[in-house]
């Protein structure tokens, strides 16, 4: 969920925990494959939450999105995005998926304790030109994002490649929403947005929710990146949990 992160103090992780967290990771790559093999003109997406939950339970795990928040509490395993909508789409029986839709699925788990957190936009048949391209180049963004986190670069390194990838393709990122850390609970600091100036410095206010991060990456930590990009730079509003872009434009996103 690319919520920004809650609580000051950003941790690191012993690498048992960090094993416990790739259990997970790779429990929701089973769950994206076969998310990906379901997709098709006429299924809901309420029926794409039900495959999730059950391949989540039957790994052992826990839906991490399921009852998350209040007010009310999160009713789904899985948030589906459709189109215009760049996150946080509660699925519904009534929500069919057409051909020429694109549609952003996101999904978490618990595997002993640990969290783990990703995000995939896919074609719904056949799409146009444009809409393809959106979707390659936020993929590409992520592999960009995914090259700069290492040991002793930034965080603004990491949103200053992502953000480069958009603007090379004419695109514009999606602001308000960031990537977060990681680990017992689900959004942790640092926030990590997807933009910002590569080198010293964060690039970003929103960047460090810690002070004492100093936004540089270290061995340990743990975090995801949620690259959700749109044409020209999105706008989005809110439309009860789902937030939405302003335009009739579609929007992609992939977390890593």
């Amino acid at each position: 969920m690319g919520i920004p992160a809650r609580g000051s103090a950003v941790t690191i992780k012993r690498p048992e925990e960090i094993a416990s967290m790739r259990r997970a990771g790779a429990i929701l790559v089973d769950v994206l494959e076969a998310l990906e093999r379901e997709l098709r003109p006429g299924i809901t997406t309420a029926a794409l939450d039900h495959i999730a939950e059950q391949i989540i339970i039957d790994a052992g795990a826990v839906p991490s999105f399921k009852g998350y928040g209040t007010n009310p509490p999160f009713p789904a395993s899985i948030c589906a995005s459709v189109n215009d909508e760049v996150v946080h789409g509660i699925p519904s029986p009534r929500r069919l998926l057409n051909e020429g839709d694109i549609v952003g699925l996101d999904v978490g788990c618990i595997w002993q304790g640990w969290h783990a957190d990703c995000a995939r936009t896919w074609p719904v048949g056949r799409v146009p030109r444009r809409t393809q391209e959106l979707i390659d180049a936020t993929r590409r963004g992520m592999e960009a994002g995914i090259a700069m986190a290492v040991p002793g670069n930034r965080l603004g390194d990491i949103g200053a490649a992502i953000e480069a990838v958009a603007h090379e393709h004419g695109l514009g990122i999606v602001r308000p929403l960031v990537g977060h850390g990681i680990g017992r609970a689900m959004h942790e600091a640092p926030n990590v947005p997807n933009y910002g100036r590569a080198g010293p410095g964060c690039g970003s206010r929103q960047a460090c929710a810690s002070p004492s991060s100093r936004c540089s990456i270290s061995a340990g930590t743990a975090s995801t990146s949620s690259t959700m990009i749109g044409r020209s730079r999105p706008l989005i509003g809110a439309c009860r949990r789902t937030s939405k872009t302003r335009s009739p434009w579609p929007t992609a996103g992939r977390r890593f």
